[in-house]
């Protein structure tokens, strides 16, 4: 594991080494901007992990969800590029598109499970673990996978339970 290189945290970054030193630079860009601790931006890195396994050309074949954080292609136009474009870039890129992405959620964020339903379902940042995620049915078909105890809903908890192993790992390997 690296150490960030931040003289006022000289902390442990998870995953740091999956981004290249561009990727890096960004990072510390978006931490900087949004005003986020160390512990915030591990948060958002266990996301990318989860989503995309830190591969900007990642995409869902039935979706056509994109990139580090798995844009939608309305999502992608409204930040100002395409799913396709987004499939070209290099992390440090990329990243410039989550930063866009986060802008409105950054200063709500206090939890793994706050950062994880900017991503999947901001309307649901703030709430509690049990809340369910998804309203409507063909929501939850489309997510059933994250329905880990198969009762017919998706909790927040549920949800962010890979992400939460994903940030674990990270942290142990510190």
């Amino acid at each position: 594991m690296s150490v960030w290189e931040n003289s006022t945290f000289g902390e442990l970054v998870i995953y740091y080494e999956k981004f290249s030193t561009k990727g890096r630079e960004k990072l510390k860009e978006i931490q900087k901007e949004f005003d986020w601790t160390i512990e915030q931006l591990d948060w958002l890195i266990a996301c990318i992990g989860f989503e995309s396994q830190f591969k900007p050309r990642a995409r869902n074949r039935i979706s056509k969800a994109t990139g580090l954080i798995q844009f939608m292609p309305l999502t992608a136009e409204y930040l100002g590029t395409t799913i396709d474009d987004l499939l070209e870039m290099e992390d440090y890129e990329q990243l410039e598109y989550v930063k866009k992405y986060f802008k409105p959620y950054a200063h709500r964020i206090e939890s793994l499970e706050d950062m994880y339903m900017a991503i999947l379902m901001p309307r649901c940042i703030g709430k509690t673990p049990d809340y369910n995620v998804f309203s409507s049915y063909k929501a939850y078909k489309q997510n059933i996978i994250l329905d880990l105890n198969k009762d017919g809903k998706v909790t927040i908890e549920e949800a962010t339970a890979r992400v939460r192993r994903i940030y674990d790992s990270g942290k142990s390997l510190n």
